[in-house]
């Protein structure tokens, strides 16, 4: 009986720390996943620019071969 009162007296240790370690990990986890969502943020928005970098190149190049073809068409008329 001594025994039973015993770890009676130190279960309320064995609960606390229980609850204490669940909401460590909870904090942590949380913590972890809004640092994987900000570094996916960034990565989506370095993917964006880069995309609109290539999409400027791209019209650029255009616009040149267009100034070329009018360039070509004007000198050819007399």
């Amino acid at each position: 009986m001594k025994i039973l009162k015993n770890l009676a007296k130190h279960s309320w240790l064995a609960w606390s720390l229980l609850i204490c370690s669940l909401l460590a990990t909870t904090l942590l986890s949380i913590q972890v996943k809004h640092g994987i969502d900000a570094a996916a943020q960034r990565q989506f928005v370095f993917d964006c620019d880069q995309v609109v970098l290539k999409i400027h190149e791209r019209l650029a190049a255009y616009a040149l071969i267009l100034r070329g073809a009018a360039g070509l068409f004007a000198a050819q008329i007399p």
